[in-house]
C-alpha cells in the first residue's frame, strides 16, 4: 500500500495540468509523454483545479460556481 502510494504522488509530481479552449482538462505526464487523466464534461470555464494524489482525485471549478470530482486513477466523475 505504502509502496503504492509513493508511486501515485511520484507520477502525479511529474506532471502539468491543461485546460483547453472546450473547459476539458487534462494532466499530462512529463516522464511518461501521455495523457494520465482527461475530464471533459464542463459545461462553463475552468476556475480552479485542485488534485490530491494520495487521494486519488481531481477537484474541477467552473465559472458557474459547479464543482467536479474526478477519480484519477479511473478517469471517472462523480457529480
Amino acid at each position: 500500500m505504502v509502496t503504492s502510494l509513493f508511486h501515485s504522488q511520484t507520477r502525479i509530481l511529474s506532471c502539468v495540468c491543461s485546460v483547453a479552449s472546450d473547459h476539458s482538462v487534462a494532466l499530462l505526464s512529463l516522464k511518461e509523454k501521455r495523457c494520465l487523466v482527461f475530464a471533459s464534461r464542463h459545461m462553463f470555464p475552468v476556475v480552479s483545479i485542485k488534485w490530491r494524489p494520495v487521494e486519488d482525485y481531481m477537484i474541477i471549478s467552473c465559472t458557474d460556481s459547479t464543482a467536479y470530482v474526478w477519480q484519477m486513477e479511473t478517469g471517472v466523475c462523480s457529480d
